[in-house]
């Protein structure tokens, strides 16, 4: 047998052993197709959590962004604040 052909039945020997160890599980015994249904469940909800904080922290980097450019904006168009400007002469006050 080539080397070649040993490598390919020893990749088929770990797949089938990994297989049977998704199916089976340490204890040889097939696992109930409700405990993988949970497993399922619960992997997709922490998925979608994980998708969730990603969108809301996108959301709150774009809002942030916004908010500075406004200010930017807002600092740009107004004028240097002055001196006050001095009093006439002959006003009371």
């Amino acid at each position: 047998m080539s080397t070649d052909q040993n490598l390919l039945e020893s990749v088929r020997a770990h797949r089938t052993r990994l297989a049977a160890a998704m199916l089976f599980g340490a204890e040889g015994r097939e696992r109930p197709r409700r405990s993988m249904l949970a497993r399922l469940l619960i992997g997709v909800v922490i998925a979608a959590l994980a998708a969730a904080a990603c969108v809301g922290v996108g959301y709150v980097q774009h809002v942030l962004e916004q908010q500075r450019i406004e200010r930017q904006q807002i600092s740009n168009s107004e004028p240097a604040p002055t001196a006050v400007p001095p009093l006439e002469s002959g006003s009371t006050t």
